[in-house]
């Protein structure tokens, strides 16, 4: 029997979480699928404890990435995107946990509506393993999403995590992770394939448990590492170029970019962002000398702070 979904699952050095996901994916009420473990070059125990926990189920396929693909989540993906035999793809992280409706749920919507993708909600937890609870009858909320709706996606208000989406392989006939990236990989990618216009939902549902703790990208991006905030820049620069390319930089895109430059304090941004919607030459300079008098302002804004609580 074919598989009709193909998850995908990038690794490296989660011994100590890994058979959680493995146990919680096994557990699926979909049993039509394939879990290809990509191993990114573990050097603990990781390997030995897959190996032998999979032995009995020829569900889960353990593979290694290939030196021609590049170290890191999107090398590993985009290999297990070449190995998937599914009609579906998604990604679930090698320390998190999925309820055991999620792939069900998703093909469901996925078959019933003929969509390119299902993008469902997230919830967070820490250290110990959440109850997870499934819904008897679940009534979600239904977004229909189409190429016009990408600013959403961009802007966060509509949230596009790399696990928390099941894609139509052909999705990914055209476009990959970009190797380069150690950071927003995802958004950068997923704004590719939206803008060659396939369409899908979005629902309310919790369908995906991330685990918070130190050494996860997004801790390593709060505790400011250097190579992830330079990933994260460069996925920015791209981004802006993509929407650029096919005249999609909208106002609401447009702000989004300009917080992110005054975030960072970047002025190259800001002037890539002005550009990239076109922003008229008085509006340019009042937003460029804005950013050049923020420190000026904040150190004001500072010590006014001080000033009340003395």
């Amino acid at each position: 029997m074919n598989p009709k979904v193909s998850i995908i699952m990038a690794t490296f050095n989660r011994a100590n979480f890994i058979l959680e996901t493995l146990d919680s994916i096994k557990k699926q009420l979909f049993l039509q699928w394939e879990c290809l473990i990509i191993d990114d070059g573990s050097t603990d125990e990781s390997f030995k404890i897959v190996k032998n926990y999979i032995s009995n189920d020829n569900r889960f396929i353990l593979k290694k990435r290939p030196k021609e693909y590049s170290k890191g989540l999107s090398g590993a993906r985009n290999y297990g995107i070449e190995c998937a035999k599914g009609d579906f793809i998604i990604f679930f992280d090698d320390d998190d946990l999925i309820p055991q409706n999620n792939l069900s749920t998703c093909v469901n919507y996925m078959t019933k509506y003929n969509i390119d993708f299902c993008r469902y909600d997230k919830k967070p937890f820490r250290n110990s393993p959440v109850e997870i609870k499934v819904k008897k009858e679940s009534k979600n909320d239904i977004c229909f999403f189409n190429k016009g709706d990408i600013w959403k996606m961009i802007t966060g208000s509509v949230p596009f995590a790399s696990c928390t989406v099941m894609w139509k392989k052909e999705c990914f006939d055209r476009e990959k992770f970009n190797e380069e990236l150690m950071y927003a990989e995802e958004w950068e990618c997923y704004c590719r394939i939206l803008l060659h216009g396939f369409k899908g939902i979005s629902i309310s549902e919790v369908l995906y448990y991330n685990r918070k703790h130190k050494g996860s990208n997004t801790d390593q991006f709060f505790a400011k590492d250097p190579l992830i905030l330079k990933s994260h820049r460069k996925a920015i620069f791209l981004v802006i170029d993509h929407l650029k390319s096919k005249n999609i930089f909208g106002e609401e895109i447009k702000k989004f970019f300009v917080r992110k430059a005054v975030e960072l304090n970047d002025k190259k941004l800001m002037i890539k962002t002005l550009n990239a919607s076109k922003t008229g030459r008085l509006e340019k300079l009042k937003y460029v000398v804005g950013l050049n008098l923020m420190p000026i302002l904040k150190h004001i804004f500072y010590l006014k702070g001080q000033l009340k609580r003395v």
